[in-house]
């Protein structure tokens, strides 16, 4: 009788062996478990030097405070974040494609801006600063053609703006979010065209799309409130 207890113990502690492992490999493969709620962090992938970057920062920043989550930053190229998401590098890429899957809900449209002070008379020529990154650059080259004026590239926001303040560029080509950090002048006192804009998104892996929803729900609560707008433009 005791052996015959001894052997129903041993085959129950195998049975519930076993059961564990079948269980803790359900749940490993479990997508949920994936998420950044569950490892309490998230990794964003980010353009180095990108003037995207920091206003955006600022919105995940505080959706993922508001979750209890934790944020790194990962520098990536343009040839790597998408093997990075797939291989779980990163959680979120920043980026401006609208052509891939898993996009969040638009963050904001940043506008690239050409200003010119309102007495400017570039039909003379005259000289214009460019804010050398990405795109503004390419439309850059079409206003400076069209007025027949010379262009300088600025790395910093600051410096190109003081010039602009100080009289010495006529006018300046910009994106609207570094203009409306770093410019004091008044609306009143500058005439502003609209060159391009372009739409800022949060990319996430294909597959488990609880990330992206809570974000999601994150970005509509901000809208509304207005808090989106003070993230995006905060000093």
């Amino acid at each position: 009788m005791l052996k015959s207890i001894k052997k129903t113990r041993k085959l129950m502690n195998v049975f519930f062996v076993v059961l564990a492992g079948v269980l803790l490999c359900s749940c490993s493969e479990d997508p949920s478990l994936k998420t950044a709620e569950y490892k309490g962090s998230i990794t964003i992938g980010y353009y180095p030097g990108s003037y995207l970057n920091e206003p955006v920062v600022n919105v995940i920043k505080a959706a993922a405070n508001s979750l209890g989550l934790k944020v790194y930053l990962k520098s990536e190229t343009d040839l790597t974040w998408q093997a990075d998401l797939h291989n779980d590098e990163i959680d979120i890429m920043i980026d401006e494609k609208n052509d891939i899957d898993m996009l969040s809900d638009v963050i904001f449209t940043t506008r690239v801006l050409f200003v010119k002070h309102d007495n400017a008379n570039l039909d003379d020529g005259g000289l214009i600063g460019v804010l050398d990154v990405g795109f503004i650059r390419e439309s850059a080259q079409a206003i400076t053609d069209f007025h027949n004026a010379r262009y300088s590239y600025y790395a910093i926001p600051e410096m190109l703006t003081a010039d602009f303040e100080s009289g010495l560029l006529d006018g300046i080509i910009v994106n609207e979010v570094d203009y409306l950090r770093y410019c004091n002048l008044s609306d009143e006192a500058v005439d502003f065209n609209v060159i391009n804009t372009r739409d800022v998104y949060l990319v996430f892996e294909q597959g488990d799309n609880s990330l992206m929803e809570a974000f999601n729900q994150k970005l509509s609560e901000y809208k509304d409130s207005g808090v989106l707008q003070e993230l995006v433009y905060a000093n």
